[in-house]
């Protein structure tokens, strides 16, 4: 059992009974005894109130805690797919109950996808990322803010290098163009990116004139996205965070048969470094019509393409739910 001062007035009484005898005055050395003792008496009441101050302090800091951890246990069920390349035909996925879609890239060409996304997500927060076939036979970046203005205001969310907050996940989405260094000096690998890509003959820069895109503009726009991810990291919750790209941050996402061809260095960039150092909850691509799961440290990364309709990925999953 604790023992609490008593408060001063009882000792007050206490003290002047003692220290007198019937009607006689306080001798000097006994009116020394009694301030000694009011002395000490306010000093355990000091003490006593200043612990007291700082349980009540632990408490509330220990409570805020424990509701901040609530928040970053708060869990998410995640749809995720790409590559649906409705161009060359018309998908049917299975109405699925979840707290999100991610959509990342290949969807269709230019703004012909939205319509079809937005009675597929219905009133569910959808991630949607342009890919490249997007920008077929249109222009970059036009095309993104064309998708913006549209889903403005909406459950679509269009990312560019930019990020929302859903569930208390931070989500963060660009296209991450690849930097064309995977199987060696970016310049060679741009080369044979520009010679054998379509991106490079179906897609004009809308920043240059209009002329046709050209490795360097897609390469530069690796570079920003790169910029604009770390400023990402600096402000947020890299545990609490989701990353979506249609490119691949990594060769592990590559088939094996295609892991070591020079052309590889356009669908991905090998960013396991910079994973490593962040370490985001998930990592979301498509671009590689080629299905993973597997992880980077603590990151988990995840694609699930469907390809195009002639030529289907045997491992698309249409119901494929993860839960961060």
């Amino acid at each position: 059992m604790r023992c609490r001062p008593a408060r001063s007035g009882c000792y007050t009484n206490l003290l002047l009974h003692l220290c007198k005898t019937e009607g006689a005055p306080i001798t000097a050395a006994r009116n020394s005894l009694v301030y000694l003792f009011f002395f000490l008496l306010q000093s355990i009441n000091q003490l006593y109130s200043k612990t007291s101050s700082r349980k009540q302090n632990l408490s509330h800091q220990t409570h805020k805690l424990r509701l901040n951890n609530q928040t970053h246990n708060r869990s998410m069920r995640i749809r995720i797919f790409s590559d649906l390349h409705r161009e060359f035909g018309e998908t049917q996925l299975p109405k699925i109950d979840v707290d999100l879609n991610i959509m990342a890239g290949d969807i269709a060409t230019k703004q012909n996808g939205l319509s079809w996304i937005k009675s597929f997500a219905g009133s569910t927060p959808t991630i949607y990322i342009c890919g490249n076939h997007e920008f077929y036979g249109d222009n970059l970046p036009s095309i993104t803010d064309k998708l913006m203005q549209a889903t403005s205001g909406s459950n679509i969310h269009v990312l560019e290098n930019k990020a929302i907050t859903i569930n208390e996940w931070h989500i963060f989405g660009a296209t991450l163009w690849s930097d064309f260094a995977l199987q060696g000096p970016w310049e060679s690998g741009s080369y044979a990116a520009g010679a054998q890509m379509n991106d490079y003959k179906r897609i004009r820069n809308s920043k240059a004139k209009y002329r046709r895109l050209a490795p360097r503009d897609t390469r530069h726009m690796h570079q920003v996205s790169m910029q604009h991810m770390e400023a990402f990291f600096q402000t947020n919750d890299a545990s609490q965070s989701i990353i979506v790209t249609h490119h691949a941050p990594s060769r592990k996402s590559l088939p094996p048969d295609r892991a070591d061809e020079e052309i590889s260095c356009a669908y991905a960039s090998d960013l396991e470094e910079f994973i490593i150092k962040h370490q985001p909850k998930l990592w979301v691509h498509g671009h590689i019509h080629h299905s993973s799961d597997y992880m980077i440290g603590n990151t988990r990364v995840v694609a699930n393409p469907q390809s195009y309709p002639s030529d289907l990925n045997p491992n698309f999953n249409p119901n494929l739910v993860i839960e961060v």
